[in-house]
This record gives structure tokens, C-alpha cells and sequence, in this order.
């Protein structure tokens, strides 16, 4: 089942909007780079169950089912960042001796 699919439908004054989202095979600069690209706050995960990571056939696209495994939120994203993120040194080019 197509999520894109199960939306309602919109009126036909206003075209319906690309669904965003993001796959557990992108990284986090992907996702933060679609959030600011498309100013949204939220971006679902969605994973294809019963879908063969690596190659795919037509076959096991037409039966893989669609589930979202959680929202990604810029909050998430910096939470991460901060908790998983060492601190490094700061850079010689930013020092006073380097101006």
C-alpha cells in the first residue's frame, strides 16, 4: 500500500503536495537538509517491511507494505547532535594569532 495513495483528496484549485519523507537508509544530514529545503518541523520515517534492503525487485516493491517508525523533528536531530557529538578543539584559523 502507497501512503501518498491513502491521502484525501484535495480540491482541484489546489494541487496536492509532494509527500516528504525520509527511508532508515538516509543519514541525518539528508533529513536536516529536507527539513530546511521545504521548511517543514516534522518528517516521517518510513520503512518498506518485507522489502529487500539492497536490490529490490518489482515483485517485492508491489508487496512491500509501507509503516511510519517514528517522526524526525529538528529538535530530534539537534537532541543527537549534542548528546553523541564530541566536543573538539576549537580551530586555529578562528584563533586571534591567526588574524
Amino acid at each position: 500500500m502507497d501512503i501518498s495513495k491513502s491521502l484525501p483528496e484535495t480540491s482541484p484549485s489546489r494541487p496536492r503536495k509532494k509527500l516528504l519523507f525520509i527511508t532508515p537508509m538516509q543519514t541525518l544530514l539528508e533529513a536536516a537538509s529536507l527539513l530546511v529545503a521545504n521548511r517543514v518541523h516534522r518528517l516521517p520515517l518510513i520503512d518498506r517491511m518485507g522489502l529487500n534492503p539492497t536490490t529490490p525487485t518489482e515483485a517485492e516493491s508491489a508487496q512491500a507494505q509501507e509503516c511510519c517508525i517514528a517522526v524526525m523533528s529538528q529538535f530530534k536531530i539537534l537532541r543527537f547532535i549534542a548528546s553523541n557529538v564530541r566536543k573538539s578543539p576549537p580551530r586555529v584559523c578562528f584563533s586571534p594569532a591567526y588574524f
